[in-house]
């Protein structure tokens, strides 16, 4: 869970399984304003669970870190990926 440094957004993720608990069905983040309730937006791209959410210090994006060893950055205003960093290969 993440909050914005403007305090007026929360993001949190969430995992589905399959009923065996085997297979993902999907990993998202979910974006809300903090003042009203509503829900924002929902992000899916990740392969496996979200394990690090933190949104930029402007407030322009909601990074996202996954076990499928990949960042995303999400813009905060359309709910659109912006870019992926994959730290496969890193050394």
């Amino acid at each position: 869970m993440s909050f914005s440094d403007d305090g007026k957004l929360i993001a949190a993720s969430d995992v589905g399984l399959d009923a065996k608990q085997t297979t993902y069905l999907y990993s998202q983040a979910i974006v809300w304003n903090v003042k009203t309730g509503e829900k924002l937006f929902t992000v899916e791209g990740h392969k496996f669970d979200i394990n690090g959410l933190k949104f930029t210090r402007d407030g322009r994006f909601l990074l996202t870190g996954s076990v499928d060893a990949t960042i995303k950055f999400w813009d905060v205003k359309s709910g659109k990926e912006a870019r992926t960093i994959s730290l496969r290969g890193c050394k």
